[in-house]
Parts: C-alpha cells; sequence; structure tokens
C-alpha cells in the first residue's frame, strides 16, 4: 500500500509540473483515480513586442522542419540564446516553416522564453524552386533526395524570399539562428545596440571557406551581374566588393553559423535584382548555393569593409565550427575550449580575409 501511495504521488507531481494543462478524464468500472490527457496551447502573438522600440526593433530569425529532429535542435538553440543573452533582453522569434506544426510542437518552443514566438508558414511559391537535383548529387553529399532538395530550398528561402515578409522588412535588426548551434558563454552587452551605435550592417563568428568548386561559379554570377549594373563598376580599395570578387577570391563568406545583420542590407533592391537573377537561372538549386554563400556575395555589392564586424562570441554549430573568446576574463565565464578554435587552427578558417 505504502508503495501504491508513493507511487501515485511521483505521478501526480509529474503532470502538477508539466509545460501543458491536463484534464482529468475517469475510467468507468476501474477507477475512481483519474487519468490525465494532454492539452497543448499555443497562442500566436497579435504584434512582436520589442524590448528598445523606440531604438531598433529586432529579431531572431530561422527557418525548421517539423520533424523531432528539428524540434529538439530548435529548442536547444533557444535554451542556449535564453540562457546566455535574451532572458534579459526579451527580443522576440520568428520561425518560418514550409510544414504544418503541431500545438505540442510550438508551444514546446515558446515556453522556452518570456519573448514573443512567431510561427510562420510560407507559401509554395515561396519556397519551391523548378530547379531539380540529381539522384548522384543526393548520392554524393549522402543524403536523400527528398532530404537535400529541403535543405536547398530553405537555403533559398532564406536567402531571398524571407526579406519580402512583412514581418522582417518591419525590422532594423536579425539575427540569424542555425537550429543545432550553441551559445558556450554569457553574452553581456546587447549585440544589436552595438551594431546601430558602430554603423555595423553584418556581423559574425567565425568565418569558413566555402566549398571551391560552387564557390567559383557564384562568384561569377556576381562579376557577370556587376558588369550589367554601371553605376557599380568603380568600387574602393575598402569596398568588400573589391577584396572578395578580386582575381585572387579568397572564397571567404561572410558567414557562420552564428550571423547578425541589417535587414536593409538584403531587402535593397539591388541585393533582391541580383537574387533574382541567380534564383532565375536555377543556379541556387542546381549548384548546391546555400543561403550564407549567396547573401556573402550579395552584400559585396553594397557594404564596404568597415562595415563588417567580427564577434568575439562563444559559439559551436554541431561540435563542427567554433569559436571561443581569446581573452582569459571572457572564457573562464565559458564552457568552450579557447585551445580549440576554428578561427586559429583550422585550415578552413580565412577570418584573417574578411
Amino acid at each position: 500500500m505504502a508503495l501504491l501511495l508513493t507511487a501515485f504521488t511521483a505521478f501526480s507531481l509529474l503532470f502538477l509540473s508539466s509545460l501543458y494543462r491536463t484534464t482529468p478524464i475517469y475510467v468507468p468500472y476501474i477507477s475512481k483515480l483519474p487519468i490525465y490527457h494532454n492539452q497543448w496551447q499555443y497562442t500566436p502573438p497579435d504584434t512582436l513586442k520589442q524590448p528598445n522600440s523606440g531604438q531598433l526593433t529586432a529579431a531572431y530569425v530561422t527557418f525548421s522542419k517539423g520533424d523531432t529532429q528539428s524540434l529538439n535542435d530548435l529548442r536547444m538553440t533557444v535554451r542556449s540564446m535564453e540562457d546566455t543573452f535574451n532572458s534579459q533582453h526579451n527580443y522576440p522569434y520568428i520561425i518560418f516553416t514550409m510544414d504544418d506544426l503541431s500545438t505540442e510542437y510550438m508551444e514546446l518552443v515558446s515556453s522556452l522564453t518570456k519573448s514573443d514566438v512567431l510561427f510562420e508558414k510560407v507559401s509554395k511559391e515561396e519556397y519551391e524552386s523548378n530547379a531539380m537535383i540529381s539522384s548522384w548529387d543526393a548520392f554524393m553529399k549522402k543524403m536523400p533526395e527528398d532530404d537535400m532538395m529541403h535543405s536547398l530550398q530553405g537555403s533559398r528561402f532564406m536567402a531571398g524570399p524571407v526579406f519580402r515578409s512583412e514581418h522582417i522588412k518591419n525590422l532594423d535588426y536579425i539575427w540569424a539562428l542555425d537550429i543545432g548551434g550553441e551559445f558556450t558563454c554569457p553574452i553581456d552587452y546587447d549585440p544589436f545596440v552595438y551594431m546601430k551605435e558602430h554603423n555595423k550592417a553584418i556581423s559574425l563568428s567565425p568565418a569558413v571557406y566555402e566549398e571551391t568548386q560552387p564557390s567559383t561559379g557564384l562568384f561569377q554570377a556576381v562579376v557577370e551581374f556587376r558588369l550589367n549594373q554601371t553605376q557599380w563598376n568603380s568600387s574602393t580599395r575598402n569596398s568588400l566588393l573589391t577584396s572578395m570578387l578580386s582575381d585572387n577570391q579568397n572564397g571567404c563568406t561572410i558567414w557562420s553559423k552564428l550571423q547578425i545583420y541589417k535587414t536593409s542590407v538584403f531587402t535593397d533592391a539591388r541585393y533582391q535584382a541580383f537574387f533574382d537573377m541567380i534564383d532565375n537561372g536555377n543556379g541556387i538549386i542546381n549548384s548546391k548555393w546555400t543561403d550564407t554563400m549567396i547573401q556573402s556575395v550579395g552584400a559585396s555589392l553594397l557594404l564596404n569593409k568597415d562595415e563588417v564586424h567580427m564577434w568575439d562570441m562563444g559559439y559551436i554549430y554541431r561540435y563542427r565550427f567554433r569559436h571561443c573568446p581569446s581573452d582569459s576574463h571572457r572564457w573562464a565565464k565559458c564552457y568552450c575550449r579557447p585551445n580549440i578554435d576554428d578561427n586559429k587552427h583550422l585550415q578552413n578558417a580565412c577570418i584573417r580575409d574578411v
């Protein structure tokens, strides 16, 4: 009897502490003790509350699928962001998806933060491309054809159509979250405010080289596009265009799995014209150009090098791309190891070229 009572008490505490509401359902002819049916709840925000609305508007933005693995990765990244920074600032989240997300999915994510969380389903026209991938390409990437296509379509969406969303056009800054990433150090300043006060348009940590074959085709597309835009032909030594499109192109992308940027860079009509050109040519899918590759070379059409900022934030993405602060006063608060840093020790680091 005592064992039964203990088990019942533990069972009750489990449901009292759950994220969702529970409703008792009585089982006739068996027992008067209730069992519980989970009722997940999520209410979309009417507007996104901004902590610095008088100064700037900003949000975390990402694209996610509706499967269990994506949910787990998304929750890990949001939890990490909240623990290291956002619980003290309360910037909202905008999560785009092509799937019909369950209420359970949306509550499991939104319950991690006091900030507003908006889930936005994109249309088929915004998400899909007419281009196809070959079975050989999928085999070489060790991915099912459908998974590979979804990955490329998601990159395409985040490179162009996302900036035509009304939710995005109303923002001054975006923190592009890549689900599966973790922040390994406390962030004791506001990166959005820093970018505004120091006139920065794009920021990142760390930077890596892209694969030569796909990036070469993209650089060639930029050169072709620039030659057709006579007003851009005279570039200064300080421009990203000069640095990235020189004869000795370095293949370095303004990219990490951590990227914060000024929205107006990519809502600019010139960037959108460039995106439309490569999208209409099916290069994004056929050449496997990622959103970060496209944004890098697209930004080079518009920005000077002094508009790019490098963060010294602790960050790791699936144990492949890592950065740890070099200052001992900072990394002493982190759980990353300063001697393991892609920017310092791996051949794919190119921060010196940015």
